[in-house]
């Protein structure tokens, strides 16, 4: 600018093009997964479709499994269809169903923010589709209490009491019946996280929930694979949905070099050139795992 002020000549440019952030930011972009993703949508689909389906996705912690399954979570959403989600936590172990509890409180979210009308209607529709067994629902999660409160009859009335094996049998029944009434509506994705820390009932929930034909459902589960082995309770649920149902599988890799020179470039604004050292370091010292 200067060089041309002095020759007495006018500059025209483009200002900041070459300007870069004292911030070092990382683009919250998937890198090295489009097959994975295309395979995630094309089990949505067919579920959409009245195929129930089981997807598992493992890899090591921190390989990305829950970033994959979260870049799904929009086109899934243009499609009509709802995303309920619940991760296991390792010191929660002893609480029963508490990731699919979460799940559920993502539906029980959706269901609070309907305009009246709607809300009632849906209401309605789970008490006849339920019958007097939804009061189990307000028994699981006292939230649910909210949707199925009948303003005719007032509070739903309490169940008899049943033995251990009749109490779960009708609990499954109950949920069978319920993902199968608002599947209806539009088609369901249940992440749940973490799944080597599942507790039993949900590990035996699981596979009854894909019992039911044509539930317009995909259960979408993730494990760490290095923390588990095949006699696992989780793996082993696993195998018994195998057995009558489409179960699918999904192992995520470490990322090449090409790929985190790809990230490199679009964090350092620079060529492919000059990360490629950069590049080669970060593979050496990370295994390739995005999260290192």
């Amino acid at each position: 600018c200067l060089y041309d002020l002095r020759a007495g000549k006018a500059s025209n440019f483009t200002l900041g093009e070459q300007d870069i952030s004292h911030k070092f930011i990382i683009l919250q972009v998937l890198y090295g997964r489009d097959k994975e993703v295309q395979s995630l949508m094309q089990h949505f689909y067919r579920a959409a479709a009245g195929q129930p389906q089981l997807l598992s996705v493992a890899g090591y912690s921190g390989i990305g499994k829950s970033a994959l399954v979260h870049e799904v979570h929009k086109p899934i959403a243009a499609q009509n269809g709802l995303f309920m989600q619940g991760k296991f936590d390792q010191f929660q172990k002893n609480v029963p169903y508490s990731a699919f509890k979460r799940a559920l409180a993502t539906w029980l979210q959706m269901a609070l923010s309907l305009k009246q009308s709607d809300f009632i209607a849906l209401g309605k529709e789970l008490n006849q589709h339920l019958g007097a067994n939804a009061r189990l629902l307000i028994d699981f999660m006292p939230d649910f209490k909210r949707v199925l409160h009948n303003q005719e009859q007032g509070d739903l009335p309490t169940l008899p009491e049943l033995g251990a094996q009749e109490s779960q049998n009708r609990f499954y029944l109950l949920m069978q019946r319920f993902f199968k009434c608002i599947s209806q509506h539009q088609p369901l994705v249940i992440f749940i996280d973490d799944l080597q820390w599942a507790d039993r009932g949900t590990l035996n929930l699981l596979p009854e929930l894909l019992s039911e034909a044509n539930s317009r459902l995909l259960v979408i589960v993730a494990y760490r694979d290095n923390e588990v082995d095949p006699a696992h309770p989780a793996l082993q649920m696993i195998e018994r949905v195998k057995a009558n149902h489409a179960v699918s599988h999904l192992t995520l890799a470490p990322l090449p070099e090409e790929e985190i020179q790809h990230l490199l470039v679009d964090a350092l604004h620079c060529t492919k050139e000059a990360v490629r050292p950069l590049a080669q370091l970060v593979l050496e010292k990370t295994g390739g795992n995005p999260f290192f």
